[in-house]
């Protein structure tokens, strides 16, 4: 098998674990949206959107990795070619970017739940937002989830830079 080929299979193994994921997510979700259906006086407004996103961006990026096979070539392979002999680096790198796809998928539903809560308190008419917050416990800090997606998407796409600091003379 190639680099390709694993990273191909990881990938869609990844597709099932957003799948599997999403059942959780759409579950936690499930209340809020039957709330919201039972109670006319509150508006749909934006701070619901990245809540209900989260269990669709599951499914959909699911899917597409179960199903796609472009997504193992839109990746670049060319450059670990000539590092070395031996595979383990290239394995490595194949492995480093999984892991991204892996920090991706498995950060973004309480990335989104956690978006949805500060646009909620951003919404809120109250100008004690913060005491609310902190009285029920809310949490709003999305910072270092995004920051978690942010690091996926550099390993996604640059996971030789890290193989190149594991394996700096190209050799085990």
């Amino acid at each position: 098998m190639t680099e390709k080929d694993y990273f191909q299979v990881g990938a869609k193994l990844i597709g099932l674990y957003c799948l599997v994921l999403m059942l959780p997510v759409l579950l936690g979700v499930l209340s809020t949206i039957i709330v919201i259906a039972g109670n006319t006086s509150d508006p749909l407004g934006v701070q619901y959107i990245p809540l209900f996103a989260s269990p669709i961006l599951l499914v959909a990026l699911g899917v597409y990795l179960l199903k796609s096979r472009a997504f193992a070539h839109r990746i670049s392979f060319e450059g670990i070619v000539g590092m070395s002999n031996s595979k383990l680096p290239q394995y490595f790198t194949v492995g480093t970017k999984l892991y991204g796809v892996f920090l991706i998928v498995g950060t973004i539903p309480s990335f989104l739940t956690l978006l949805a809560n500060f646009l909620f308190v951003m919404n809120q008419r109250v100008r004690y937002a913060d005491i609310v917050t902190a009285a029920t416990g809310l949490k709003t800090n999305f910072v270092p989830d995004l920051a978690m997606i942010i690091f996926g998407i550099f390993l996604l796409f640059k996971g030789e830079i890290v193989t190149l600091w594991a394996f700096p003379s190209g050799k085990e």
